[in-house]
């Protein structure tokens, strides 16, 4: 499975090249000149932006293996909450409230396990039959080391394609 993901992403980039070369060194075949079409390319230039957005285009929430095994323990709805102004307790407990709420967000949890270490850790003990899934869970309960080191091992273990099948 993994030889099969790899050679997609090369043909993939293979494609991706092959399509922007074909689009390189072609002549302006338009009824314009080069200098209309310049010109009419150029977005109007002023001193100063006229209206700027303030926003987080890359936030990952407790759905994200990785933000989850730091400590994230704030899922989406939060995270909205949060960017439009509402107060909202962090992980740690702290009330937080931005003085000025964003123009935008974007979520962006990883697909890849998407909520599963969040699961995990919320399961009832007694349910998780699997050992090193029962491992991981009382890890994550441990410390917030602990949810480090399960993180840890769940990439290398993603990367080497030997996660348990539970």
């Amino acid at each position: 499975m993994q030889k099969n993901i790899g050679t997609k992403r090369y043909y993939l980039a293979a494609s991706l090249l092959v399509l922007v070369l074909t689009g390189c060194g072609k002549e302006n075949t338009g009824d314009r000149t080069e200098k209309e079409a310049n010109s009419a390319e150029q977005a109007p230039t002023t001193a100063y932006p006229k209206q700027v957005f303030w926003g987080d285009t890359h936030l990952h929430t407790s759905n994200s293996v990785d933000a989850f095994g730091f400590g994230v323990r704030l899922g989406p709805e939060a995270a909205l909450r949060f960017a439009k102004g509402e107060e909202v307790k962090s992980t740690t407990g702290t009330v937080a409230k931005l003085e000025r709420p964003l123009d935008f967000l974007v979520i962006a949890d990883h697909s890849d396990g998407l909520g599963v270490t969040r699961r995990l850790y919320e399961a009832p003990r007694l349910l998780i039959r699997d050992p090193e899934l029962r491992r991981w869970h009382d890890m994550m309960h441990e410390s917030p080391e602990g949810s480090q080191a399960v993180t840890a091992e769940l990439i290398d273990r993603a990367a080497k394609g030997n996660l348990p099948e539970a």
